[in-house]
Order: structure tokens, then C-alpha cells, then sequence
């Protein structure tokens, strides 16, 4: 069973935010040629560390400024911009392809003078952010031929005039230029293989300048740290410590990269002064990075097994108290328990997914197995569900006649929309409203079944637990017989149905052979549906078979009294069931009892056995063995002193 189940919520954060922090480099110059050399830089190129290669139109794109601030008594209204991830996503270049084309020049000095200029004048726009440039000379008729094949070959020059070779040109314009080495280059126009290796080596080259540029970057914020209190301003300090690991993670240095981002998180939690849904935001974000290092490259699931624990400990104390819907903060109460719901059962669901991909071996535990939190993303959801049930009143006394106010796109992470108007609760109701249209088009059913699908699966594969296993799937039948799609559930539960026949698990199977008894009903076959289920399972004698017909009239409530007692399920697991003993005994008896009505994952059930006599006399008892179909729950007790 598959359902695609994705949501997004522009509240709290763009999805964009949690991706891989992403190098940009920039291809300035040539016209068309460069639209013609950017798919032969991008082939085949490392894609270790992500970046990004795009065209820069006018030189107005290369002019932008740092901001210089002062940090002594500066506090922000936020903790990190929205804009800040931005601008580095499309505007801050770490790396500038330069193109100059050299064809139009007859002579050495007028081409090295148009060159310097244009170079220099480069370097004046760019000198707030100083990216590194990497200077590219081509011939364009002689590359126009080389890459059209209309065009006739024919013979011309393969580098400026007045130079003794490529490399003669490239090494004087470096040194006059004040360039490193290899970041001037004169493109080969003899063939086509030729020019793209020379692009393959120039991405090389540009990417290795690109990391340059980026570890200058968080060099630079590192100043700022002297001037920043961290009693005072730990929000500041989080933010730039943030800043550093997400340079440093562009470059793929994962040890500096966790070293600083563990440094923000800390500090994070000492910002109490902002809103629990920033706090929640940016603590989200945070352990969304550190989480990506230890799993996907330090390979430390050890590691991401107590942070997370650590982190989710932390992200409990923003849980809000669901208020009565008639009290003031009723509405924003239920907009950041809503918002906390979400963010809960996403945050299970990432790292389960983190865990699904792990390549590495571990000793996996049904505690810390993906389906575990798989299972934890639905219960989530449930209650998010529940949450909104009990609230569905007050929303749709509130949706109706409801008209949107102007509003504004959040400055922060973690910031709610501002709303333009003078009322302040417009901004509260709007809030409210937009999280709600959010829920209201996501369909409940199908993410419990997702999450439910994926659990059970990792419980089947990845650590095969059996009686967990059967648990997930006897919910995942229920969720299919409230919406009447007998058919699934008839499928859901079948292999539930063979491992408690095959097992033999008498308590768990109350749940399984109800949920299995209401698909025969609406088959029409019951009798049939279980013949031919028992014959697929382990084709089990013509006595069995006997059995589970009498049975199937016990759970339909019908005349059971061809039922033998000890077939007898009782309706709930707290009520008090007769054992039968190995061998019989006129006067001892043993009855049993369990501390929950329904036997159910990650719930502790005691289980209570009493043991009675009815003969007047004493009866000597060795020992008392219970055996289970587990050996490893099988109790032996012997007594210490005679029986009286």
C-alpha cells in the first residue's frame, strides 16, 4: 500500500532551508558562448559538495554589499533572516567565471588594456564580497565553428596575438594580474573532446576557488566573536556561530561544521526572550544539520541516537496546554499546539528516514529501529487530529464569512505572517486560519497509513520483530475498515492472521481474529474466506479447521456452544482467563490475568498469575515452571522452604 503523503508548512520554514548548504558560482561575460560552455562545465563535474552554476546577466547582479554593523547593545527582532539563506542561494557568488573575448584585438597592448580594465572594473563591483574570480580568454568565431557543425573549419589563431603559446598568455596576464595559478586559461578550439575536458578541469578549479572564498567567509564572521556578549546576547551568538557551521558544511568540513553548530544549538536554548516558535524553528533547523552530519557523513548513529533523544527532550517543553475553547488565548493556544504537533511528527519521520538510508550495519533494537519512529510520526498524527477535532467548532465559527487581511511574508524563521491592519488579534485569526487550511487539505487517513506502511515494513526487513509487526498491521486494518475498504483490510491483516495461527499468540489474537471475522462478514464467506486462508498459511488438518469455524461464531456473537472452553477468547485481556495445566490435577487450578485490556506497542502490560488449591491437605510442590512460546520468558521458581 502506497500513499504520498507531503506537507509543507510556510510557517514555521521554507523546506528549502533544510537542504545541504549550497556553493553559488556565477558565468559572467561572453554572450552567447557562455550559454553554449555551461552545460560543458556542469558535465560530469563533483558533485560532493553541492553548488550551483548560474548565468549573471549585468553587472548590477555582481554589486552586492555587505551591511558593516556594529553588535555592542545590538539586538535583532529575529534570530535568523529568511533573507539571509536566500541571498546566498541566488546572490552571493563564491566563485566568478569571467569570459573575455580576445578575436576582436590586432594587437598585444590593446588587448591586455581592454582586458585590465574590464578586470578591474570587476574586482570595483565585487569588492564588498570578493569572490574569486577565474578569468577564461576564447576566441568566438573559432569556438562558434567548433561547436556548430554548419559552420566550415577552417585555420586561426589559438591564443592572443603577441604570445608565445596559451600558457606564455595565461602566465603573464596571471602575474600582471595579481591572479593564483590556474585561475587564467585560454579555451583549446582544435576539437570538441579537447574544449571539454579543458571545461571539466575549469569546474575543478572554480569549485576549489569557490571553497577558498567560503572559508575566507566564516573566517570574517569569526572576528565579530570578541564583540558579542554571550551572557547577554546568546542570540547572537547562536546566530553566528550558525553562520560558521554553514559555511564550513558548503565546503564539506564536517568536524568544524558539528563543532559550530553544536555551539548555536546550545546557546539556543538560552534565548528566552523570543517566542517558543522561533525557538522551536531554529532549534529545528539546527538539529536538522547536525543530525545530516552524524548520519550521512560521519556515519555516527550512536551519535544521532543521543542528540536526537537530547533534542526531542528539549522540543517537549514548548508543548502547549490545550486550553478550553472558550477562554481568550484559546486561538492562539491551539495555532502553537497545531504548529508543535507538526513539527513533532516531522521531525520523527526525518530521522526515520535518515535511518532508512543508512548503508552502515547496526545492531538495531525495536527501540531504535526506523520503524520505531516511524510509528511515533503516526501516533503524532493522531493526535494532531484529535487536537483539531476538539477545536473544529471554534474554527468554523471563525471560517465563516472570513475574508484574508493583507499580510507580509515572515523577516524570520520561526516568525508568524504579519498581518496589515490596526487590530491586533486580525494577526492571531489569520495565523490560525492559514495552519487550519493547511491540516484541512491534508487527508488524515492516508498519512497514518503511510507512516503505519513504512513501519511495518522497516519491522519486516530491516529487524524483523514479529509481534510488532502484527500490531501495526492489525492498525492499519482498522484505519481500512473505518473507511469500508473491506478489501484492504482483508489484505492487511491476513499475514497478522497466519503468524498468530503459526505462533500461536492467544492473547494478541483477540484484535487479529475480530478484525479478520469483520471482513468475513462483509465478504459474505466467512467459512470459505478462512478455508482458504488456512490452506494458503500452512494447509493446517480438518480438526483446525473445526476449531477456527466455531471460533469465527464466538466473534460473531452467534451460538458457541459447540466451542470447547478452552477455545473461548475473552472480550478484553483484563478479564481473568483459566490456564489449562500440562498435566491435570483434580485440585489445583490456575487462572491469569493481564493489567490492559489490549495488548499494544510500546505499553507496559503486567501480567498477574495465580496459582489455588482446593485440597484440604498440603501439597508438595518441587517447582513451578510457566513456559511461553518465547524461551526467554519461560519462569522457574523454587521454594526456598518446605510447603506448610
Amino acid at each position: 500500500f502506497f500513499f504520498f503523503f507531503f506537507f509543507r508548512l510556510e510557517f514555521c520554514f521554507c523546506l528549502m532551508e533544510f537542504q545541504t548548504p549550497c556553493k553559488l558560482l556565477g558565468l559572467y561575460g561572453g554572450g552567447e558562448v557562455s550559454a553554449a560552455l555551461q552545460p560543458l562545465l556542469l558535465d560530469k563535474a563533483d558533485q560532493t559538495s553541492p553548488f550551483s552554476l548560474c548565468m549573471v546577466p549585468t553587472e548590477a547582479h555582481l554589486m552586492y554589499k555587505r551591511k558593516e554593523r556594529s553588535y555592542q547593545n545590538y539586538r535583532p527582532d529575529g534570530i535568523l533572516k529568511v533573507s539571509w539563506f536566500a541571498k546566498h542561494r541566488e546572490r552571493v557568488l563564491s566563485a566568478l567565471f569571467v569570459l573575455f573575448d580576445w578575436s576582436v584585438f590586432t594587437d598585444r597592448p590593446s588587448f591586455e588594456a581592454a582586458l585590465f580594465t574590464h578586470v578591474e572594473h570587476i574586482r570595483t563591483a565585487t569588492r564588498s564580497r570578493s569572490p574569486r574570480l577565474v578569468l577564461v580568454l576564447f576566441s568566438k568565431p573559432q569556438l562558434k565553428k567548433l561547436l556548430d557543425p554548419s559552420i566550415a573549419k577552417t585555420e586561426g589563431e589559438a591564443w592572443p596575438v603577441g604570445y608565445l603559446s596559451a600558457e606564455d598568455c595565461a602566465s603573464v596576464i596571471r602575474k600582471r594580474l595579481e591572479l593564483d595559478a590556474k585561475v587564467v586559461s585560454v579555451l583549446p578550439s582544435s576539437s570538441a573532446a579537447e574544449l571539454a575536458e579543458h571545461c571539466r578541469k575549469l569546474m575543478r578549479v572554480g569549485l576549489e576557488q569557490a571553497d577558498v572564498c567560503i572559508k575566507e567567509e566564516a573566517r570574517l564572521v569569526k572576528k565579530h566573536k570578541n564583540e558579542i556578549n554571550k551572557s547577554t546576547q546568546p542570540f547572537l551568538f547562536a546566530r553566528h556561530r550558525f553562520k560558521i557551521g554553514w559555511y564550513y558544511e558548503m565546503v564539506r568540513e564536517g568536524a568544524l561544521a558539528l563543532k559550530y553548530y553544536l555551539q548555536s544549538y546550545t546557546h539556543l536554548q538560552q534565548c528566552d526572550m523570543y517566542a517558543a516558535r522561533e525557538l522551536q524553528a531554529v532549534g529545528r533547523l539546527l538539529s536538522e544539520r547536525i543530525l545530516h552530519i552524524h548520519l550521512k557523513w560521519d556515519r555516527n548513529l550512536r551519535g544521532a541516537f543521543e542528540f536526537f533523544d537530547a533534542h526531542l527532550q528539549w522540543h517537549r517543553q514548548f508543548n502547549p496546554e490545550q486550553q478550553h475553547p472558550t477562554s481568550p488565548n484559546a486561538l492562539l493556544q491551539a495555532t502553537n499546539k497545531l504548529l508543535y504537533l507538526t513539527s513533532l511528527a516531522d521531525q520523527y519521520e526525518q530521522f526515520a528516514d535518515h535511518l532508512s538510508c543508512h548503508p552502515v550495519a547496526y545492531p538495531w533494537t525495536p527501540a531504535s529501529s526506523p520503524g520505531y519512529f516511524y510509528h511515533a510520526a503516526s501516533a503524532v498524527v493522531r493526535e494532531r487530529h484529535a487536537c483539531r477535532l476538539s477545536v473544529s467548532e471554534l474554527a468554523q465559527g471563525i471560517l465563516t464569512n472570513y475574508s484574508a487581511p493583507p499580510h507580509t511574508a515572515p523577516l524570520y524563521v520561526g516568525h508568524p505572517h504579519r498581518v496589515i491592519a490596526d487590530d491586533p488579534t486580525e494577526e492571531t485569526v489569520y495565523n490560525f486560519v492559514h495552519i487550519w487550511n493547511e491540516l484541512q487539505d491534508l487527508p488524515f487517513d492516508a498519512a497514518v497509513l503511510q507512516l503505519l506502511d513504512k513501519a511495518l515494513d522497516r519491522y519486516t526487513t530491516l529487524m524483523p520483530c514479529p509481534r510488532l509487526s502484527a500490531c501495526l498491521a492489525c492498525d492499519m486494518a482498522a484505519i481500512y475498515a473505518q473507511q469500508e475498504e473491506w478489501v484492504l483490510a482483508a489484505a492487511a491483516i491476513e499475514k497478522p492472521f497466519a503468524m498468530c495461527i503459526s505462533e500461536r499468540w492467544p492473547l494478541l489474537s483477540g484484535d487479529v481474529f475480530r478484525m479478520a471475522a469483520d471482513c468475513c462478514v462483509k465478504f459474505n464467506d466467512a467459512a470459505g474466506w478462512l478455508v482458504r486462508m488456512l490452506y494458503r498459511i500452512a494447509n493446517p488438518p480438518i480438526s483446525s479447521l473445526a476449531c477456527f469455524h466455531t471460533l469465527l461464531a464466538y466473534l460473531r456473537n452467534e451460538d458457541t456452544s459447540a466451542c470447547p472452553a478452552d477455545m473461548l477468547l475473552p472480550p478484553m485481556l483484563t478479564a481473568a482467563v483459566d490456564i489449562p495445566m500440562a498435566t491435570n490435577h483434580p485440585f489445583v487450578s490456575v487462572r491469569c490475568q493481564f493489567s490492559r485490556p489490549a495488548a499494544r506497542i510500546f505499553h507496559t502490560v503486567h501480567f498477574q498469575l495465580w496459582l489455588s488449591t482446593l485440597c484440604p491437605a498440603p501439597l508438595p510442590f518441587d517447582a513451578l515452571t510457566i513456559h511461553f512460546s518465547d524461551p526467554a520468558l519461560t519462569i522457574q521458581h523454587s521454594p526456598e522452604h518446605p510447603p506448610c
